[in-house]
């Protein structure tokens, strides 16, 4: 598994804990790194924050990053 495939499993769990308790995910960083051994062994670290939904924290970032 590549690290854009495991933040993507990263934010399925996250998104679906919030789901279960009722409050919208604010995803704050996400670090990952790639399998070197047939990408077996990637990791990642997603640390969000679990708000209610319509709280004053529930408020989207966009984040734009040019080139």
């Amino acid at each position: 598994m590549n690290e854009g495939a495991m933040e993507v499993d990263c934010l399925k769990d996250a998104n679906k804990f919030c789901d279960k308790h009722g409050l919208d995910l604010i995803q704050t960083t996400f670090n990952g790194r790639d399998g070197e051994v047939f990408a077996h062994n990637a990791t990642c670290e997603l640390v969000f924050k679990a708000v209610p939904k319509g709280s004053p924290e529930d408020v989207r970032t966009n984040t734009v990053i040019r080139q």
